[in-house]
């Protein structure tokens, strides 16, 4: 599968650096962005990492081909249910917590067994926050 455009809900530490990785490694791959402080998402469109700014009502997800969920798990939870009518056809969901049980349950209840894929990076830092993401801090992180 190749993935054109991958949006990503939350641009904290692990977000903004799965981001900025994605970036530095395919340059030409679109990266739509939602956060809810917006200083953090002009930040990451200033940066260049954030090509398309989304508001609200998660509209610029339509065209993602992979989605991250870079958020708690509840607030996950949320935007997996507005997402579901949103993303495309084929569009992968992914998250990146740590916590995987109410996931997964809310998933199979949910009939999005086809389109989920659970995720966690096995990486951080003692900081937090975009400011602190690293296009580098995922790498080497078994």
């Amino acid at each position: 599968m190749t993935f054109n455009t991958i949006g990503f809900i939350g641009l904290g530490l692990i977000g903004g650096s799965v981001a900025k990785s994605i970036k530095r490694v395919h340059p030409e791959i679109t990266i739509v962005g939602y956060n809810r402080n917006q200083e953090v998402l002009n930040d990451a469109v200033r940066d260049g990492i954030v090509d398309i700014k989304s508001d609200e009502s998660l509209e610029a997800f339509r065209e993602c081909d992979l989605i991250f969920l870079c958020v708690p798990v509840v607030t996950a939870l949320d935007f997996m249910d507005r997402l579901r009518d949103i993303k495309k056809d084929g569009a992968i969901l992914t998250d990146v917590g740590s916590v995987k049980t109410g996931i997964h349950k809310y998933v199979e209840e949910e009939g999005l067994t086809d389109c989920f894929i659970g995720g966690h990076p096995m990486a951080g830092s003692e900081k937090t926050g975009y400011a602190n993401s690293s296009d580098r801090l995922i790498e080497n992180a078994w």
